[in-house]
């Protein structure tokens, strides 16, 4: 049984019957455990929080009338996607949410083949820009939410990560993001100023500038301090960003449109400082754990860069 069926039980609705709909006219499928998502809901407005920020399932998908609001339609956005000029990749794209806030252009979406169903990976875009598609897919809790609030007509579910235990778990770095070699440094020394237990990173960013801007890539560099008792323990690592199009943003500090960038080098930053303490006997991997918290890591990642620089390459 459907893990949402086990929990709130099994209710009638149309979402089910609009995906239907949706799938006929692209010749595709939502992931079953999204319909299963869909079927058990049946308020006109389902909102799911994620670590950025809100986002809301397209009215297309969770309402009987009329549509009037093209950017609310699955058909025409998935059509839009197909046409726009960064995402074209051979895939067809199933957009199924959109943020609330500003221009409302960022969009998540699942991604395959016509004629088959597509798997769960969940992707997220800005319409209204040129930096492409990112799999979030980690970082998204959809199918193990938790209801935060439920009335009549809306429901507000909590999709952030479980935990960062689960975060860490099996994780990888998404497409276009990579580590980059060898830059991982560590030290540590005595407690003196009495810091209290904890950690905090500091993040810069550098663009590089090739001839053919088509090349440009971007690099982020992760200064992390860690807090244990009468310990410091300093780790620092950089990561290629291989997005031509995402310079404008970071100078511009537009938040929005690198979070996940930064987000993911983070955790993958953090992953990498908790086995060398952990070699370096600093601290045990459940001491480690218990430093850090995801609304911290949620914070950190929405403040600004603390440096930025262009470089030509």
């Amino acid at each position: 049984m459907p893990y949402f069926d086990k929990t709130f039980g099994k209710k009638n609705s149309e979402n089910t019957n609009n995906l239907e709909n949706i799938e006929k006219q692209l010749n595709c499928k939502f992931p079953k455990q999204f319909h299963d998502f869909c079927k058990i809901n049946s308020t006109n407005e389902i909102i799911i929080e994620l670590a950025d920020e809100n986002y809301r399932i397209l009215e297309s998908i969770v309402n009987e009338k009329e549509i009037k609001d093209s950017y609310e339609q699955v058909v025409y956005l998935s059509n839009e996607m197909n046409s726009h000029q960064v995402l074209k990749n051979g895939k067809r794209k199933l957009p199924f949410a959109r943020n609330l806030s500003g221009d409302q252009f960022k969009y998540l979406f699942f991604e395959g083949n016509e004629g088959e169903e597509f798997d769960e990976r969940i992707f997220i875009t800005d319409m209204d820009s040129l930096i492409g598609q990112l799999e979030i897919t980690k970082s998204v809790n959809l199918f193990e939410s938790t209801i935060q609030s439920n009335d009549e007509s809306k429901l507000i579910i909590n999709c952030k990560p479980i935990s960062i235990q689960k975060l860490f778990e099996g994780f990888e770095l998404p497409e276009s993001i990579n580590y980059w070699q060898k830059s991982f440094g560590f030290s540590s020394r005595e407690n003196t100023e009495n810091y209290p237990n904890g950690f905090s990173i500091q993040k810069h960013a550098v663009n590089y500038e090739f001839e053919d801007q088509n090349e440009n890539i971007a690099k982020f560099e992760m200064q992390s301090v860690f807090v244990k008792e009468n310990k410091l323990f300093f780790t620092s690592s950089a990561y290629e960003i291989d997005n031509s199009k995402l310079k404008g943003s970071i100078e511009s500090n537009v938040e929005y449109r690198t979070f996940y960038f930064k987000f993911y080098c983070i955790i993958d930053a953090l992953i990498k400082s908790q086995e060398v303490a952990i070699d370096e006997n600093f601290i045990s991997e459940i001491e480690f754990l218990e430093l850090i918290e995801m609304n911290r890591i949620i914070q950190i990642t929405k403040q600004e860069f603390k440096s930025i620089e262009t470089k030509s390459a």
